[in-house]
């Protein structure tokens, strides 16, 4: 009985958890404190780095940008517009920055400073006909683009939070924290003003796409030091999860209220109603995941959508729908952001399949369709979730949940991309208040056998930390067990119980 053994059912994991966790709570610090992170990217995948370079480097090379006109129909003024809300560039930018070339990192530095961080950011509207270059790769006739002609888009209702999103995403990801710092009080204004969030409507990261702004906000806050600021925004962050474990009300939130222009008889059944998905963040995408209703739901959805269009991938596929204008053809590259990053981060599709679904961006910085190709050169990696912003350093297991008995083998296995050669391996069995050493000194291989010890607990975690001159550190996600063999585990569990029923006497 020295191997690993099949793991114990599924009832008994509960029965030892479910004694330390409500069932029905939800944990805030797995989705505030743990960030995906991107290792061993296959080289099949060059392909789409070099693709990324090109369209960052147009977005660079321009500038400001302003929202993209979609104008498929029969009259000159009816359009759809797409990224009217300021810094959306700023998601794109932080999901690629990791991946750009050393150039394209300092240009990305100096466009956010110089190109962003404006007066008119904190509008979170757009002026296109006096703000920006053009993204569309055709012109038209009308010098304003249409704009005083919004059809089927009112630019009032729509939630203008994606910049918080972005905020947060580009300085975590370039270690650009003195940004921040430098507005944090417009930060702080513009996450406390209704009228940011649709409308006047008062209703705060209320869809699962706009979840991530109070995440960002809080993430920011902490590093800020502004804890009135972290209550508030983790606070809001609470109560909007629990909502959103009702996938029907949200659904209904974002149709009737934010996009209800596209709720009527006429226009129905001519669009994907996948609004509620913009800019959904991966911790968003992981709360979907950890909810097996929920997932179900958004998933029926988003197989409803492809159903509705089965070339959804492609902008211009010949679709008679009301989304391009009145009347008009094709689809708005929306779709992509509706239905990309669940496939990635929520069915976990294969990286062949995503790729294939890479067509064309419909103009220079089309986000949308970027971001989509940052998710398939990501999916053709390994993506792990550790608690260090800056990732430099990955505990891939034991990461939480494994059962073993004494004596089982553990192969602990972890991921460094920091200059550090050797690394030391701790265990603790109090969340690191203590802890001993496993093996010290060790060449960085990323893997190493340990025998579980002769020591019973529930709590059980593993630490990595890199040595000099990194020093970087990251542990299990959850804990581990090491329990007796089955045949003296009721008497372990008897144990606890009573010790806790004691506890709750006193």
């Amino acid at each position: 009985m020295n191997n690993l053994p099949t793991k114990l059912p599924l009832l008994l994991l509960l029965c030892l958890w479910g004694m330390q966790k409500s069932a029905s709570a939800i944990s805030l610090q797995r989705y505030l404190t743990e960030y995906p992170f991107t290792i061993g990217i296959s080289p099949a995948a060059d392909d789409l780095r070099a693709e990324l370079h090109d369209e960052i480097s147009k977005i660079l090379a321009a500038g400001r940008l302003a929202p993209l006109r979609i104008h498929y129909a029969d009259e000159i003024y009816r359009g759809y517009f797409v990224y009217t809300e300021t810094l959306r560039d700023l998601i794109t930018l932080g999901a690629a920055f990791p991946y750009l070339t050393p150039a394209q990192q300092a240009a990305a530095r100096a466009f956010v400073r110089t190109q962003c961080m404006t007066a008119v950011w904190w509008s979170m509207l757009e002026d296109p006909p006096t703000n920006g270059k053009r993204r569309e790769l055709y012109e038209t006739r009308d010098p304003m683009h249409g704009w005083p002609h919004r059809y089927g888009m009112d630019v009032q209702t729509r939630p203008r939070v994606a910049g918080l999103i972005g905020l947060e995403l580009y300085a975590r990801k370039a270690n650009d924290w003195a940004l921040i710092s430098n507005y944090w009080d417009n930060i702080k204004d513009f996450f406390s003003r209704p009228e940011m969030y649709g409308g006047w409507t008062g209703y705060h990261g209320d869809l699962y796409g706009t979840l991530g702004a109070p995440l960002a906000m809080a993430r920011m806050a902490a590093v800020m030091g502004d804890a009135p600021a972290f209550a508030q925004a983790t606070n809001r962050l609470a109560q909007q999860l629990a909502q959103h474990l009702n996938f029907h009300t949200i659904m209904v939130r974002s149709t009737n209220r934010y996009y209800d222009f596209f709720a009527d008889a006429r226009a129905a059944n001519l669009v994907y109603h996948g609004w509620l998905f913009l800019n959904i963040t991966p911790e968003v995408c992981r709360f979907i995941n950890d909810h097996v209703n929920v997932r179900s739901a958004a998933l029926a959805h988003v197989d409803a959508g492809k159903r509705q269009y089965p070339l959804w991938w492609l902008h211009q596929a010949p679709y008679w729908t009301r989304w391009t204008g009145d009347e008009g053809m094709g689809l708005s590259p929306e779709i992509i952001g509706m239905i990309f990053p669940l496939e990635r981060w929520v069915r976990r599709t294969p990286p062949d399949q995503l790729r294939a679904w890479l067509s064309a961006p419909v103009g220079r910085g089309d986000c949308y369709y970027i971001e989509a190709l940052i998710n398939a050169l990501e999916a053709h990696g390994t993506t792990v979730w550790t608690r260090h912003p800056s990732l430099p350093c990955a505990l891939l297991s034991p990461n939480g949940g494994e059962l073993f008995i004494p004596g089982a083998t553990i192969t602990i296995s972890w991921a460094l991309t920091s200059a550090a050669t050797h690394v030391t391996l701790l265990y603790s069995k109090d969340d690191f208040l203590t802890s001993t050493v496993i093996a010290s000194n060790l060449l960085n291989t990323g893997t190493y056998t340990w025998d579980a010890p002769n020591d019973y607990t529930t709590n059980a975690r593993v630490r990595v930390v890199a040595a000099l001159p990194s020093a970087w550190s990251d542990e299990s996600d959850e804990a581990f067990a090491v329990v007796p063999e089955p045949a003296m585990l009721l008497t372990v569990l008897i144990g606890i119980t009573l010790s806790r029923r004691c506890r709750c006497l006193m």
